[in-house]
């Protein structure tokens, strides 16, 4: 099931609130490692809080 756009602004809306909104390595694949450890976090405590 795909995310609509007003959803997925939302959840990346969170994600910044949450875990700020700067990436903080300069690597492009750091950043991308950065990005997706950020995203599981965030999917692990939507897991748990339900």
């Amino acid at each position: 099931m795909p995310i609509t756009g007003k959803k997925s602004q939302q959840t990346i809306s969170v994600i910044k609130r949450s875990y700020g909104s700067a990436v903080r390595t300069r690597v492009w694949y750091r950043q991308l490692r950065e990005i997706t450890f950020v995203a599981t976090v965030y999917n692990v405590n939507q897991i748990i809080n339900q």
